[in-house]
């Protein structure tokens, strides 16, 4: 380590010596050189800082317009959101009010229904009770009419009353005009 070090040393030396030993143009010379470098090194680095400057305003500019741009999307989403939901609302409520028509009509029909079952049921039951009538005077009339024939052979074998015969031809009239 000591040799690397005494090394190092001699090599620092050397070059002082060979600094030293230039003349004074020949610095100056170095020196403007090296001012050149560095200026056209701080010229580059201008120019790129100004490029970079350039990129992040429009950076920044673009990023604004994408960010209003998502606001008047939002915005658009919203209305779309609200105009849905005032929709939805409007269809909710007018089948809703259809639903309830419907309810009023349906019970409106099961109440007719049910009126018509009930006069079904009467005009059923008047139908069995006229049918019955009519059975028990069919039967009347047929008895009449045996009696009427029976009466009509008496009267011509032996006449007979004829107030009766006129009594049952009126009694037969007045049953067939219930009959009927």
């Amino acid at each position: 380590m000591l040799t690397f070090d005494n090394d190092r040393l001699l090599q620092e030396r050397q070059n002082e010596k060979i600094i030293n030993s230039k003349s004074n143009v020949e610095l100056k010379a170095d020196y403007s050189e090296q001012i050149m470098k560095l200026e056209t090194t701080i010229a580059c680095l201008k120019s790129e800082k100004d490029s970079e400057q350039i990129f992040k305003e429009e950076g920044v500019t673009h990023i604004e317009e994408l960010v209003q741009e998502l606001e008047k999307v939002e915005q658009n989403m919203e209305m779309l959101r609200e105009d849905h939901a005032d929709n939805m609302k409007k269809i909710r409520e007018r089948y809703t009010a259809k639903l309830k028509l419907l309810e009023i009509k349906s019970e409106k029909l099961a109440a007719e229904n049910f009126e018509y079952v009930v006069e079904n049921e009467e005009l059923d039951k008047k139908l069995k009770v006229t049918m019955e009538s009519r059975r028990r005077l069919d039967g009347e009339l047929t008895q009449l009419k045996v009696e009427n024939q029976w009466l009509v052979s008496s009267k011509k074998n032996g006449y007979g009353s004829e107030e009766k015969v006129e009594d049952m031809e009126r009694e037969l009239h007045d049953l067939k005009r219930d009959l009927r």
